[in-house]
């Protein structure tokens, strides 16, 4: 009796060290990335987010505890070093074959900046990539595809979790396009040029754009420039990201009817974890909406 009973306590140790060993360790740059990898790990483990709410990917500094996790991961999943420039110093110690670069995939939609803010010859690319829900199925599936060969015992869980994923992306597609319908041919505007993949991805018309890109000063002529298009246009919405200072907005909007709507395109606001990724989109399609439908 008592030999069967440390039996059973032997195999069921033996499971629970197997299922705790089985869980890949994970860390991930910025939470809607995060949120994907945390919706296909559901019941294998969790992975560790590095940008929290009050950091920026462009000027994000590591602290050592997270250094200790990048070098226990399996897996470390990030955007590009030209978007996480915070990040890029440390990424670069670690082997390729440990990261997975989300700019370096096959995508379906990956497009260059609108302008070359830097006078460059070299092509310089928007990765703004997460707002189209065409890459976030294709980063999903690939994903799910690097999880399983780093963790082929919960292969399954992996593939089950990115069938449900899909689903409910299918569902929010559906949702988004039902709100935004109607608004193809709404002028509106936007700070900075951060809704590329957003904008393609429903439909809807290219922005006057203020600034091209995040941190970008704004000229006199500039916002001379802008006004006199919004006001061709009898644009209604200016859009801005919550990292812009009210008084950059302020100056282009004073002595005009212009809105100025504040959009979060990571969800910072929101607690990470598998359903981020859904809520930000939905957060973001109707702060678009209901600006653009005062117009």
């Amino acid at each position: 009796m008592i030999s069967r009973l440390f039996l059973s306590l032997a195999i069921l140790l033996l499971t629970y060290t197997t299922s705790a060993q089985s869980a890949p360790s994970v860390v991930v740059s910025i939470k809607p990335i995060h949120s994907i990898v945390s919706f296909l790990m559901q019941g294998v483990g969790e992975p560790q987010l590095l940008l929290e709410a009050n950091n920026s990917a462009h000027s994000f500094h590591i602290r050592p505890s997270q250094v200790k996790a990048l070098e226990n991961a399996d897996l470390i999943v990030s955007i590009d070093p030209k978007f996480e420039a915070g990040l890029a110093n440390i990424l670069s110690n670690y082997s390729k074959s440990s990261q997975l670069v989300i700019g370096e995939l096959s995508l379906p939609n990956f497009y260059p900046l609108r302008e070359n803010t830097h006078q460059s010859k070299e092509v310089e690319y928007d990765y703004h990539l997460w707002l189209d829900t065409n890459n976030a199925r294709s980063i999903a599936k690939q994903l799910s595809y690097r999880l399983i060969e780093i963790d082929a015992i919960n292969t399954p869980i992996y593939f089950s979790n990115f069938e449900k994923f899909d689903a409910k992306l299918l569902q929010l597609d559906k949702d988004n396009y039902e709100q935004l319908a109607g608004l193809d041919a709404a002028n509106f505007a936007n700070y900075s040029d951060t809704l590329q993949y957003f904008e393609k991805n429903y439909s809807l018309n290219k922005p006057i754009i203020i600034t091209t890109y995040h941190g970008a000063r704004l000229s006199i002529r500039g916002v001379l420039n802008a006004k006199k298009k919004m006001k061709e246009q009898q644009t209604k919405c200016l859009f801005h990201t919550n990292e812009i200072n009210f008084e950059k907005t302020k100056v282009i909007t004073e002595d005009t009817a212009i809105i100025r709507a504040e959009i979060n395109i990571l969800g910072n606001e929101l607690e990470s974890g598998p359903d981020q990724y859904f809520k930000l989109m939905k957060n973001l399609t109707s702060q678009i909406a209901q600006c653009l439908h005062l117009q």
